[in-house]
């Protein structure tokens, strides 16, 4: 299973044994499946690997490789809607990743958290409580971030917390809102920053347990101690830096026969970024993924594709380019799982992330094979 930290806008950001985003479902399970289970329900997975990544360090030309050993581990509680209709999901992730031998790099690793409860209030509306807390360490490129900090160790922590409400619209469809506020602490030279919004959107389940989802989020998010900057990117002094993020995410996934064998899960959104000084900061930003997986006993296979761009139409690449500043980036990903018993399985996967820039500096490929064994409980 796969989670993703949304956390310096870092939706590219791949944790170490990824395969599906770990997520609290936004809807109900149907009582034509609920009524079956029991109360309480608990999921848990080991995991130990071992692989190889050709560039640790996400360098542009001279690469550092590496072997590794990984350690992972997830854990599903639920608690199912009874007679009281009240409904707990709490998730856990963790991983971490050992290099071999003397490297510049001599682990990864990261851990998430999260709790979310419904509360019905009356028969059309529920109250949504959500918490997250995540550590992390890890190196990530930061150039696509509004700090342009080249690649480097990632490590804090942080927590979020949402409160809202989610109204039926009819048999299959409901109407969610709410604020957030969130809080992280990163190493340097990262800085520590407070984020608070919110988001409304709106949900529709159809078919065969699938679900369309849209969303807009709004954002403000204000750092500790980095000062404002103008045009040339020169700080101003006297202030720190803030700026709003605005988007529309819409979100698909659909299973596409009964027994949800065959399963697909596409997501697109477009985000605007405005910086309250300047604008030096300002960018807007397009992403893409798509994820296909097919179960047929012993096998599960997934593949998935991202794509993200961002655009920043007050900076130039550099002075002997001036042209308008541009990156993408692409990842790939493939994952086999097989069983071998009835709790074991044997995984492996390949992993590639490319970043496309018009200033050379930006540009780098990586690309991580791993194979290892897996417990379900």
């Amino acid at each position: 299973m796969r989670w993703v930290l949304v956390l310096l806008s870092l939706s590219h950001f791949h944790p170490l044994h990824c395969a599906e985003p770990l997520q609290p479902s936004t809807n109900r399970t149907p009582a034509s499946v609920t009524d079956l289970l029991p109360a309480w329900t608990k999921f848990y997975r080991l995991g130990v690997g071992s692989g190889y990544k050709d560039n640790l360090l996400l360098g542009p030309n001279r690469r550092e490789v590496g072997g590794f050993a990984n350690f992972f581990g997830d854990l599903i509680v639920w608690r199912r809607p009874m007679e009281d209709r009240r409904e707990w999901q709490i998730l856990a992730s963790a991983s971490q990743r050992r290099y071999w031998a003397d490297r510049s790099l001599d682990k990864e690793g990261e851990a998430i958290a999260i709790a979310r409860g419904f509360q019905p209030i009356g028969s059309l509306w529920d109250l949504v409580l959500e918490s997250e807390a995540a550590w992390f360490d890890q190196v990530i490129d930061g150039t696509f971030t509004d700090q342009v900090i080249l690649r480097q160790r990632l490590q804090g922590g942080s927590i979020k917390g949402m409160i809202g409400l989610r109204r039926k619209m009819g048999e299959r469809s409901f109407l969610h809102f709410g604020p957030s506020l969130g809080r992280l602490w990163l190493r340097s030279p990262f800085d520590n920053h407070l984020e608070a919004g919110g988001l409304v959107g709106w949900a529709q389940n159809y078919g065969n347990r699938s679900e369309f989802k849209a969303e807009y989020f709004a954002r403000r998010r204000t750092y500790d101690s980095l000062e404002e900057t103008d045009l040339s990117g020169q700080p101003l002094g006297g202030r720190t830096r803030s700026y709003q993020r605005h988007g529309l995410q819409l979100s698909d996934t659909h299973n596409w026969d009964a027994a949800r064998d065959w399963n697909s899960s596409t997501r697109f959104s477009i985000e605007q970024a405005v910086d309250e000084a300047a604008g030096y900061w300002d960018h807007h930003r397009l992403r893409v993924y798509k994820s296909l997986r097919w179960i047929r006993e012993p096998w599960e296979t997934q593949l998935d594709a991202g794509w993200m761009f961002d655009s920043f139409p007050n900076q130039t690449t550099t002075e002997a380019i001036p042209s308008r500043r541009v990156r993408s980036e692409i990842n790939i990903g493939i994952r086999i799982e097989r069983k071998l018993g009835n709790f074991m399985k044997a995984y492996g996967e390949w992993r590639h992330e490319q970043s496309l820039a018009s200033d050379p500096i930006e540009r780098y490929v990586a690309n991580t094979f791993s194979i290892g064994a897996l417990w379900d409980f």
